[in-house]
């Protein structure tokens, strides 16, 4: 198998796609998983997130596999916007 990716940035609380295109034959599943982790966070050539916070950017890896030959993997990475003050608490003394 061979897999197609592409990094995206989106603004917090707006719904990301990561997309990961495989091409084989036969045709190849998809796994996503965080980058550096084991869990499996979704199949299929989309990972979606809803109403996205900070905490879900970062990079993740496709990997398409079928039961001929060897698997191919692709980082994708999410780059999360915010407006000004995210994720700041600010005080006035």
């Amino acid at each position: 198998p061979s897999v197609t990716h592409a990094n995206i940035t989106v603004n917090k609380t707006n719904t990301a796609e990561l997309m990961c295109s495989a091409t084989g034959n036969p045709k190849p599943n998809v796994t996503w998983t965080r980058s550096g982790k084991k869990d499996v966070l979704g199949t299929g050539e989309t990972l979606t997130f809803s109403n996205v916070k900070i905490s879900d950017g970062g990079c993740y890896v496709c990997t398409a596999t079928n039961n001929i030959g060897s698997g191919a993997s692709g980082t994708v990475c999410l780059t999360v916007r915010c407006k000004l003050g995210c994720g700041l608490i600010l005080f006035e003394y």
